[in-house]
């Protein structure tokens, strides 16, 4: 059985991060909100044809409304790849990614058997690898 829980317990409860005018069932949530460093200063208009601003750390960026037509500005996952791309080290961990592959394809052995040696890690560990982060980048 359950021990008995203590009805006088009054240790403070860590602070939510969502606003006190949101909970995560309300159907009377904002749904825009989305944590994070990103935000919305224009939306832009779509008769004008001209792009949102957003300001993400400091600085304001023009961006598209929607993104494939999918994911509207709004969009949290949207707000996340954002701040995720203008990461400090997103491009330099890009750049070691390519370099990284331009040494593995200037080291491969093609006389060689491709089921052999490094022939045979790069084949089937480093081109999988380096083909999902280039994929998703």
């Amino acid at each position: 059985t359950a021990p008995p829980k203590d009805v006088s317990d009054t240790s403070p409860k860590p602070p939510s991060r969502l606003p006190s005018n949101l909970s995560c069932g309300s159907r009377e949530a904002d749904w825009n909100w989305c944590p994070g460093r990103l935000q919305i200063i224009s939306q832009g208009d779509p008769q004008k044809r001209e792009l949102a601003i957003i300001c993400l750390r400091g600085k304001e960026q023009k961006v598209c409304r929607r993104s494939l037509f999918i994911f509207s500005l709004n969009s949290c996952f949207r707000r996340h790849v954002i701040e995720l791309v203008n990461w400090f080290l997103f491009d330099k961990f890009i750049l070691s990614l390519i370099i990284f592959n331009s040494l593995c394809l200037a080291s491969y052995d093609y006389r060689s058997e491709s089921d052999s040696g490094f022939n045979w890690i790069s084949d089937n560990v480093f081109d999988p690898i380096l083909t999902c982060f280039f994929t998703l980048e």
